[in-house]
């Protein structure tokens, strides 16, 4: 594992327009809230809107994050704003068709549908709440016998409500590691992860922040420039 994590140390600190960023402060947002603190001020949130951060864990998951789930998830920021909470969420998708909200049809809808219930029950009602929620090992492991929601949507989750401890492996993430170490193919899921925790550590950044840089350093639409 070492000569990957070093390889991988090498080309970030040896690149020249590779850049660290934070998905709560870094983010290119065009509607809604640029960034809201938690309720003690101590970490960034995503979205401040538990609707936006349920709609948005679901929906990345095997969809293009750009041209699909970002657009969904800004408009639905800008169109309800006041949707703070897991019950208002609820609330909303029982007064009205979750298929005209987001504008997306198929199997993902019902899994909105379940987590929102699920949640509910908990009585995980704000973004604060999912971040101390998710803290917890036995309730990740209850999060992920839900239909559709696995390890990387739930690492997810985990950055969105302000986790910086970790990484949600994703092709573009693997892909990173493969264009760092000669093309090797990453396989793994877990020694993804356990190789970009370790680079993280080495040089000495939050891994999520590690994630996010990644993630959009690989976007097709940076290329593009």
């Amino acid at each position: 594992m070492e000569k990957y994590v070093n390889a991988i140390a090498d080309f970030i600190q040896n690149s020249k327009d590779f850049q660290f960023l934070d998905i709560s402060t870094s983010y290119n947002y065009k509607v809604g809230d640029t960034f809201s603190l938690s309720i003690d001020n101590s970490r960034n949130l995503t979205n401040n809107n538990m609707g936006a951060t349920i709609i948005d864990g679901i929906l990345q998951a095997g969809l293009n994050y750009i041209t699909v789930v970002k657009p969904r998830v800004d408009k639905f920021k800008n169109d309800y704003r006041d949707i703070k909470t897991t019950t208002q969420f609820h609330n909303l998708i029982q007064s009205k068709n979750l298929t005209e909200i987001i504008n997306m049809k198929g199997q993902k809808l019902e899994r909105i549908e379940t987590l929102v219930k699920f949640l509910k029950n908990e009585k995980v009602e704000t973004e604060d709440d999912f971040y101390l929620w998710l803290s917890k090992e036995e309730n990740t492991l209850c999060l992920s016998n839900l239909k559709g929601i696995k390890t990387k949507t739930i690492e997810y989750f985990k950055i969105l409500t302000g986790h910086k401890n970790t990484v949600a492996v994703d092709v573009r993430l693997r892909n990173f590691i493969s264009l760092c170490c000669n093309g090797i193919e990453i396989t793994s899921d877990k020694f993804a992860y356990e190789i970009l925790m370790r680079v993280a550590q080495k040089l000495r950044i939050e891994p999520a922040t590690l994630d996010f840089s990644i993630w959009s350093y690989m976007s097709p639409e940076r290329k593009r420039k």
